[in-house]
């Protein structure tokens, strides 16, 4: 059966993003496993249905410089995204982006402007 969509899924080392992994690939999705922890990755990996058709990335995404490495190891080496497009490496870019603004909230009230500036570098 070919698989659909790629989704790329923060936190994917345990709890809830290995949870929604685990049901995604049931569901017959390729999986981008984000997370801090690579050997947790691996596990939740193993732990997919055709666990070759996914893809770790470690990544902290508290951190903007572990989020630009991570889209850049998406756009230079993930098979799981159909030629690289530039809409999906975009809208993959913003979700992280989102999740980066959500887990900093606190950090912006004084320095917004000259973190998302600096962020926006990065990637």
């Amino acid at each position: 059966m070919k698989k659909k969509e790629a989704v790329l899924i923060t936190g994917a080392g345990s709890g809830i993003g290995r949870a929604i992994a685990q049901c995604l690939s049931k569901n017959n999705y390729s999986i981008i496993l984000l997370g801090r922890v690579m050997d947790n990755l691996l596990e939740t990996k193993k732990s997919l249905d055709s666990p070759g058709d996914h893809q770790c990335i470690s990544c902290d995404i508290r951190l903007s410089e572990d989020i630009a490495k991570a889209l850049k190891n998406i756009k230079i080496n993930s098979p799981l995204i159909k030629n690289n497009k530039p809409e999906t490496i975009e809208k993959i870019s913003m979700l992280l982006l989102v999740c980066f603004f959500i887990i900093n909230s606190r950090n912006f009230r004084n320095k917004r402007e000259k973190t998302i500036c600096k962020f926006a570098d990065e990637i």
